[in-house]
């Protein structure tokens, strides 16, 4: 990992806003045009007499009357000796310096102050040291790095711990997070273009060519929800993937995106992390502070297939209602769990709304089996009941999969559905269609 130098920082974007919060944390008034234009000028190598030139100002002028204060404001600012002479190499070493701590009361900004929006911060994170250090590596391979996974298997959580680690931010000049929030990637980059307050720099690509720089985007699944829109995606990430920048872009998903290994095959800069269940060790660790008990602990354990928002909410609901026994969480013997899990279970079944009419069919007869089958079997006996084809409900069970609704296909041989979700579709049938196969009526009711 190779740090920045000071000859890589911007100053429009490093520099200038690094000095202006000093100077405002210090409690001294804002600088003027006069103290901006002598800064840039120092930062960028230049005499008096040349930030004169073009100026309405004379460089005896900058040199004696304005100067002074500056240095003087900065040195009490930063509580070093600033002056013309050490500016460059001062400023430089406070902003690729892996020692800076983040320290809200000094009035010295940080070098941590280059993260750019909010990511997320959790109070219970489990390590997962393997999947960290694999996309450590990712990142410093690749342009475009995409992290994908289940609903709640951990993949913004992953993706934050990078942020919280300030050993990226010698190796980047920005760090900067956002959640992904609309079905358009034209609208979520532009979006971009307003958090990193690019207005001289019109287009994305624009400002990565310029900058080494982190990019996150959380969720970009509605990106590929039309035709129209997964076709601007796919340019999207094939024009990040070929365009010639340092910069490293991470987007998280649940889904496959078929472009990518094509462009991966091509040689471009772009590779997949595919993010899967915690380990049943890591799964107790995560439910120690729940203090749960049952003989059918280790069978709750195991049905949450490791996905840690599984297990955190299941956890929470068992510790309310049951006071830490598993046991009849794992019966399912009362109506009071659905109303709780439409809530706080929030991240699979807000995703029963954006299901078509085949896709709720075979989740309800998913959910009237005893037992797990085979994904051949299940698609056989699906076609037998339902009577759609078998390419239909293929690509049914792999959006389920996506939606977290089943097990992951790519660690379970079995189609397996939580006996959690199996209760809420029995108590909420007015989301599900009636079955339009004769053969349906006799399986499901």
């Amino acid at each position: 990992m190779t740090a920045l130098a000071p000859e890589a920082l911007d100053f429009d974007y490093d520099i200038e806003p690094f000095i202006c919060e000093a100077i405002e944390r210090s409690g001294r008034p804002p600088l003027d045009d006069e103290q901006i234009l002598i800064i840039k000028g120092t930062w960028r190598g230049q005499d008096y007499g040349d930030m004169a030139q073009d100026s309405p100002y004379t460089a005896g002028h900058l040199q004696r009357t304005v100067a002074p204060d500056l240095w003087k404001a900065l040195s009490a600012a930063l509580n070093l000796d600033i002056q013309k002479k050490n500016f460059r190499k001062t400023i430089g070493s406070l902003l690729t310096s892996t020692s800076t701590k983040a320290d809200p009361s000094s009035p010295v900004p940080t070098i941590v102050r280059r993260i750019i929006g909010t990511p997320p911060s959790y109070a219970q994170l489990i390590s997962r040291p393997e999947e960290y250090d694999s996309l450590t590596k990712l990142i410093e391979q690749n342009r475009v790095v995409l992290v994908k996974g289940s609903a709640g298997i951990g993949k913004t959580s992953l993706i934050a711990e990078l942020f919280r680690q300030a050993k990226w931010l010698p190796t980047f000049q920005s760090l900067i997070w956002k959640y992904s929030v609309s079905d358009s990637p034209g609208d979520d980059i532009q979006d971009l273009l307003y958090l990193i307050n690019s207005p001289s720099r019109s287009t994305v690509y624009d400002y990565i060519r310029t900058r080494r720089v982190l990019i996150s985007i959380d969720g970009i699944d509605d990106w590929f929800a039309t035709d129209k829109n997964r076709k601007d995606a796919n340019l999207l990430l094939r024009r990040l993937a070929e365009t010639e920048h340092n910069s490293c872009f991470i987007f998280s998903t649940r889904q496959d995106i078929p472009l990518v290994d094509s462009l991966n095959h091509m040689g471009r800069l772009v590779e997949v992390l595919h993010l899967k269940g915690l380990s049943e060790e890591q799964s107790r660790l995560l439910l120690d502070p729940y203090n749960l008990y049952g003989e059918k602990l280790d069978d709750f354990v195991s049905s949450r297939r490791g996905n840690p928002q599984s297990l955190h909410d299941s956890a929470k609901i068992v510790e309310r209602i049951y006071g830490g026994n598993v046991d009849p969480f794992m019966n399912g013997r009362t109506s009071i769990i659905s109303n709780i899990l439409s809530k706080s279970l929030r991240f699979n079944f807000d995703r029963i709304q954006d299901l078509d009419d085949l896709e709720r069919q075979i989740l309800q007869y998913l959910a009237t089996l005893q037992e797990s089958v085979t994904v051949e079997d299940s698609i056989k006996n699906i076609h037998e009941t339902l009577g759609f084809s078998i390419p239909q409900i293929s690509k049914a069970i792999i959006t389920l999969e996506t939606f977290g609704l089943i097990a992951d296909l790519a660690v379970f041989p079995q189609i397996t559905i939580d006996n959690v979700i199996k209760k809420y579709i029995q108590l909420n049938s007015q989301l599900f269609p009636k079955p339009t196969h004769p053969n349906a009526n006799a399986v499901l009711h």
